[in-house]
């Protein structure tokens, strides 16, 4: 289970990566972030 969740952290990381390189608004990571907060909770 642990597994999973780095993969999802690093999956969800790189996500990030793309967006901030492509000016995607902050709205779509802060949602993303929220979403992350949930799976770990």
């Amino acid at each position: 289970m642990a597994e999973l969740m780095a993969n999802i952290k690093e999956a969800v990381e790189l996500c990030l990566e793309v967006q901030n390189k492509d000016g995607i608004n902050v709205f779509n990571t802060q949602f993303i972030e929220a979403k992350q907060l949930e799976w770990v909770i």
